[in-house]
C-alpha cells in the first residue's frame, strides 16, 4: 500500500508545484512573483492547521476508531470539524486584514495590482483545510484507496481545468483551477467517509 500512497502524496504536491511553472508561462514572470508571495501566506495558514489542529486532534480519531470507542470517534471528528472551520476562518481574515499594510510598505505595484490572487488562493487553501476532516476519518478507517483515488482524480481535473481556463484569463486560470479541483477532492472525500461512516454499525447516524 506505500506505493499507492506515495502516488497519491505525489500527486497533491504536483498540483501545489506545477501552478507556479504554469502561471509563469501563461502570465510572465512578474505575476508569478505575486504568485509566489500570496501562495506563500496561503500555505503558512495550512502549516498553523498541521501544527496547531491537525497533529493533536487525528491521532485521537486514528486511536479512537482502532479501539471501536464510536462517542470518541464521533467527539474527535466533530472537534477536528469545528476547530478547523474556526482557525481556517480566523487566519484567513487576518491575513486579508494584514496584506495591504504589508503591500503599501513593500511598495511594489504588481502586488497590489493583483492582491485578488491572494483571495483566491484562500479560498482554494480554505477548501483544502476543510477537505482534510474527511481525509482523517477515511484515514482512520484505514480505507486508503479513497484518499489515493480522490488525489489522483484531483490532479488530472485541475489539470483539465487549467488548461481550459488559460486562454480565457492568464492570471487567474491557474487559482481558479485550483479552488475547482479541491473542491472537487473535498467532495470525493466527505462522499468517501459518509458511505464509510453509514457502514460503521458502532456509528450512530
Amino acid at each position: 500500500m506505500a506505493v499507492p500512497l506515495l502516488l497519491a502524496t505525489l500527486a497533491i504536491r504536483a498540483v501545489f508545484t506545477i501552478d507556479r511553472y504554469w502561471i509563469e508561462n501563461i502570465a510572465g514572470a512578474e505575476v508569478l512573483a505575486a504568485y509566489v508571495l500570496f501562495a506563500g501566506i496561503a500555505n503558512a495558514v495550512m502549516a498553523f492547521l498541521d501544527a496547531g489542529v491537525f497533529v493533536f486532534l487525528y491521532p485521537r480519531i486514528v486511536s479512537a476508531f482502532k479501539e471501536g470507542n464510536a462517542l470518541a470517534f464521533k467527539k474527535g471528528m466533530s472537534l477536528l470539524s469545528k476547530q478547523t472551520f474556526i482557525v481556517t476562518i480566523f487566519l484567513c481574515l487576518m491575513a486579508i486584514i494584514i496584506i495591504h499594510p504589508v503591500l503599501s510598505w513593500l511598495e511594489r505595484d504588481i502586488y497590489s495590482q493583483h492582491v485578488e490572487l491572494l483571495y483566491l488562493l484562500l479560498a482554494a487553501i480554505f477548501i483544502f483545510a476543510i477537505s482534510m476532516v474527511p481525509h482523517y476519518g477515511v484515514y482512520a478507517m484505514s480505507k486508503d484507496k479513497y484518499i489515493i483515488g480522490s488525489h489522483l482524480l484531483t490532479l488530472i481535473v485541475f489539470l483539465l481545468v487549467a488548461a481550459g481556463l488559460a486562454s480565457v484569463s492568464p492570471v487567474y486560470a491557474v487559482p481558479v483551477a485550483l479552488c475547482i479541483s479541491l473542491a472537487f477532492m473535498s467532495v470525493c472525500k466527505f462522499s468517501a467517509y459518509f458511505f464509510l461512516k453509514s457502514r460503521l454499525t458502532w456509528v450512530s447516524a
